[in-house]
């Protein structure tokens, strides 16, 4: 998987990674899936740590679904708990698992959730760029040479 972005907040940090697409079609939503993975700072055993999960660091999983209605819809009609989100949204819906971690879904179609789509699309058409300018910008030889910034002439 190649790096797309790396994000360093105050209490986390992420990374989003996705399979390379072919030539063809480079764009997002052509190539085969999007993986953010998000990593709280600190442990359980910290004071200030503040994580709504038992058991540890692992957050919650996330799906992307064709249709989150009928999901919604089919999950209802089985009796699944879900999560309650303030404000409302319709683009997402978080159940959990039987070991109550969260589990979220997220509609596929970027394009009829406005909000989502400028975040998305950001992320995937500029993360790149943005990581490879963050790269170049490193002092650390090792982080270069991870990139393969010293071989290509970055």
């Amino acid at each position: 998987m190649d790096l797309v972005r790396e994000m360093t907040g105050s209490d986390i940090q992420k990374v989003w990674l996705q399979f390379p697409a072919d030539k063809h079609t480079p764009m997002f939503g052509q190539s085969s899936s999007l993986l953010e993975l998000v990593q709280r700072k600190g442990t359980e055993y910290d004071n200030n740590y503040h994580d709504t999960v038992k058991g540890g660091s692992f957050h919650h999983l996330c799906f992307s679904v064709p249709d989150i209605h009928k999901a919604r819809q089919r999950l209802s009609s089985l009796g699944v708990e879900t999560m309650d989100i303030n404000p409302p949204r319709t683009d997402i819906l978080i159940l959990y698992d039987p070991d109550r971690h969260p589990i979220q879904l997220l509609s596929q179609d970027l394009d009829k959730h406005e909000e989502l789509a400028k975040v998305c699309r950001e992320v995937v058409l500029y993360g790149a760029e943005r990581a490879m300018q963050d790269i170049r910008q490193s002092d650390n030889p090792v982080t270069l040479e991870e990139a393969g910034a010293l071989a290509n002439g970055f």
